[in-house]
């Protein structure tokens, strides 16, 4: 892996931004892994700054408080310390709503462009690696890295595990390593690993769509430029052959227009595939691996 493949996992965070909304009877517990890890991250010089949600507008409240703090110049790692359901999305308490997983990621894909696209979310809400299910490849991403369960996780799961993840993400200051501690309950999500082979599925279901290809193709940027000199189905049948060959330039071009929207500007094809065929090496848990092919957009 090339040195600018492995800062992907190298620590470059200078705080913890920690959401929390949980029900009373989990407050108490909550403080004390608070406090045991606010000591962690002050060891590592990081500060954490803590916002308790009640409601959808104290969660929005501290969404806008997170732009001002990336707008300021930190590059906090975002904490959720709430519920989540698989179907229903991430829960409030305070009033007993959930906000889809969809509905999220949308709010995340701004923040994450604050970022330039280095947003790292830590959650602990069960289920909460749906957010990365709302992967939409035509749309800025919502994260660069996300760590969240796969699962229902329990309190005693999360007070053994996560300081000792904390600890190890700080020491090590490599977030690969720390993941490895909770592997077993949570999912590690990239954005390139997550996204690349939905590029290539949806250009198969582009291809394979014979009803809507007209419709989908003559939106694409890549149709809307033989537009201009060609017209019918025959022509459409071409480039539907070029897109389905991945050396052609048309396809790199289609590929290119939208990595560029997904992945808030990187560059070329080219470095997100060898970043992606770096990333594929590493052992990530089998969830994660279905993100990454299994979902059709």
């Amino acid at each position: 892996m090339t040195h600018a493949e492995k800062d992907l996992f190298q620590i470059n965070y200078n705080s913890v931004f920690w959401l929390s909304s949980l029900k009373e009877s989990e407050i108490g517990l909550s403080h004390r892994m608070r406090e045991e890890i606010s000591q962690i991250l002050e060891d590592g010089n990081l500060s954490l700054k803590c916002h308790d949600v009640y409601d959808l507008q104290s969660f929005n409240a501290a969404l806008d408080n997170l732009t001002k703090i990336i707008k300021s110049g930190e590059n906090p790692i975002v904490h959720l310390d709430m519920h989540g359901s698989k179907h229903d999305g991430l829960f409030i308490c305070g009033e007993n709503i959930s906000i889809p997983w969809n509905d999220l990621y949308k709010k995340l894909s701004e923040i994450n462009k604050l970022t330039n696209n280095r947003l790292f979310i830590f959650s602990w809400a069960c289920w909460s690696i749906s957010v990365a299910e709302e992967v939409d490849i035509l749309s800025p991403c919502a994260y660069r890295i996300i760590i969240a369960p796969n699962e229902e996780v329990y309190a005693g799961y999360l007070e053994e595990k996560i300081p000792k993840f904390y600890k190890s993400l700080l020491d090590g200051r490599n977030i690969q390593d720390a993941f490895y501690l909770i592997k077993e309950k949570f999912s590690l999500g990239i954005s390139e690993v997550v996204a690349l082979p939905i590029f290539a599925r949806t250009l198969a279901n582009i291809n394979n769509d014979k009803k809507n290809i007209e419709k989908k193709l003559w939106n694409d940027r890549v149709s809307n430029n033989i537009k201009k000199t060609l017209s019918g189905r025959k022509a459409l049948r071409k480039l539907s052959k070029k897109l389905s060959d991945p050396k052609s330039s048309e396809n790199i071009d289609f590929i290119n227009f939208h990595i560029k929207i997904f992945m808030h500007g990187i560059d070329s094809y080219l470095t997100f595939w060898n970043v992606y065929k770096e990333l594929k090496k590493l052992y990530l848990p089998t969830a994660c691996r279905q993100l990454s092919t299994e979902h059709v957009p």
